[in-house]
């Protein structure tokens, strides 16, 4: 009798590590709960665009049509003036790059982005001044994504206002170790001229949108994507020019 009860209690104990692991298992897969959390990766489309421009202008922008929550919006908004040209990025928006030009011409630029709420596309527009503005000229680009968008981390920066030929500006989104990369770059300019990028612009962006006084170019990369390092460049246009560029890692 007593072998008997030694030998189960043997087998019991044989067996537990291989129950201790089918309970694992049935906790981590049968119950739904994650072994590791990850970070999805999230896909950008562009969907469409809004524009605004003009004199003694409220610096009030329509958002895109289409506009949804979830979906990002990036501004590229531009003031000029001797008077008031003074624009901001509007609460609860993240501002990129915010430069004040004053060399004769006096010029503000303004890169911003925002993840739409509802209570953003119930609202419908966006103001980004305080009053009106001289002259005003304002680009928005919408981008729906794949997926809940998580983090989004702006590099590189770069921003010049020249009276003359800008120097070309680099961004090295090859180099960026994020699943999602957006390029963007913007040409604007002080006086009357095409608002254009040169030739020397390559790779050619995926899309471009303008206004009257200021364009904007943008690259995705989604994930799996071979991405480029950017040259983006313009001529002198008008009496000032001004070039901005940057790139967004995103999860």
């Amino acid at each position: 009798m007593m072998h008997r009860l030694f030998a189960r209690l043997v087998l019991v104990l044989a067996l537990l590590p291989a129950l201790a692991g089918f309970m694992q298992v049935n906790q981590l897969v049968g119950f739904g709960v994650v072994e590791s959390e990850q970070a999805s990766s999230v896909s950008f489309t562009f969907q469409t665009s809004s524009t605004a421009t003009g004199s003694s202008h409220n610096g009030v922008v329509s958002l895109p049509s289409g506009s949804a929550a979830g979906d990002l919006v990036i501004a590229f908004v531009w003031g000029g003036g001797f008077g008031n040209r003074n624009i901001s990025a509007p609460s609860g928006w993240t501002a990129i790059s915010t430069v004040s030009f004053d060399n004769g011409n006096d010029v503000e630029v303004l890169w911003c982005y925002k993840v739409l709420t509802s209570g953003d596309v119930s609202a419908g527009s966006v103001d980004f001044a305080a009053s009106a503005i001289d002259y005003f000229s304002a680009v928005m680009l919408r981008f729906e994504p794949s997926a809940a968008i998580a983090t989004i981390t702006p590099q590189g920066q770069t921003a010049q206002n020249i009276t003359g030929n800008p120097t070309a500006q680099t961004q090295n989104a090859n180099a960026s170790g994020a699943d999602t990369v957006l390029v963007f770059g913007g040409v604007s300019r002080y006086g009357a001229g095409s608002v254009v990028f040169n030739a020397s612009t390559s790779p050619a962006f995926d899309g471009q949108v303008a206004a009257s006084d200021n364009r904007a170019g943008y690259a995705i990369y989604n994930p799996g994507d071979s991405k480029s390092s950017h040259t983006i460049d313009a001529d002198a246009i008008g009496n000032d020019t001004q070039l901005t560029s940057f790139y967004l890692e995103i999860t």
